[in-house]
């Protein structure tokens, strides 16, 4: 009862190998934008949407760093924006794939893009697999083994993203990201993350949450944090 609506990004219906930014109204909705999307996404598109929705409408918004970055520009020029996003959840991010990244994949590891159904790149479990689905077949990718050789290495990279140095979306309210730390690698159905709250209102939230345990919170220090995310720190800041 917090928010009306939010803006996240899921696989599109229509190519099931690219993503779609939607404003979602229902839970159901919000979970079929679950897991990440290492392709190219685009959630500001959505923002026009908003305009649709009355103004006591309040919506969260839930993108990659610069994504975050962009939507504080536009408020800045864009009211109805300010007053309407209440609540900015940014993901951790090293850097972006593009699409040419998902097609090596599957073509790599699949059969193309032809009778394609489902494309997702993180599930079950933690750190998890992707998942490429056919029509009588599906395959299962290890993380590690095609993040490791083939997106990790920037091959498929924006060139804006070399010159990001914003890890953990510092611009918004909440950001989360994967907690690589050793007591907590080893390969689980849920995982844990990192949680970074800088406002009253998300860290009341967040609290919320706790107490009536739809989640456990464990307070790191600023050195666990940069722990978390080492193998990245030499790149950008936190």
């Amino acid at each position: 009862n917090i928010i009306d609506g939010a803006v996240v990004t899921r696989m599109s219906e229509q190519d099931k190998s690219k993503s779609k930014t939607f404003v979602a109204q229902s839970i159901e909705e919000i979970k079929s934008a679950k897991t990440s999307k290492y392709c190219s996404t685009h959630p500001l598109s959505a923002l026009k949407e908003l305009k649709k929705f009355s103004n006591d409408h309040k919506f969260a918004f839930v993108g990659l760093p610069c994504h975050i970055h962009g939507l504080r520009k536009i408020q800045e020029q864009e009211q109805f924006l300010k007053d309407k996003i209440i609540l900015t959840v940014g993901l951790l991010c090293t850097h972006a794939v593009n699409y040419s990244g998902t097609n090596l994949i599957l073509d790599k590891f699949g059969s193309g893009k032809k009778n394609l159904k489902r494309m997702q790149y993180r599930g079950k479990g933690w750190p998890g697999s992707a998942v490429i689905d056919y029509d009588h077949k599906q395959i299962s990718i290890p993380l590690s083994d095609y993040w490791n050789p083939y997106f990790g290495p920037y091959f498929f990279t924006p060139y804006r993203c070399l010159s990001c140095s914003d890890l953990t979306a510092e611009l918004a309210d909440i950001s989360l990201g994967d907690a690589w730390l050793k007591e907590i690698e080893a390969e689980d159905e849920l995982g844990s993350s990192i949680v970074i709250s800088r406002t009253n209102f998300s860290e009341k939230i967040l609290k919320d949450m706790a107490d009536n345990n739809l989640l456990y919170l464990e307070e790191i220090s600023k050195d666990r944090l940069k722990e978390s995310q080492a193998n990245i720190i030499v790149r950008k800041k936190v």
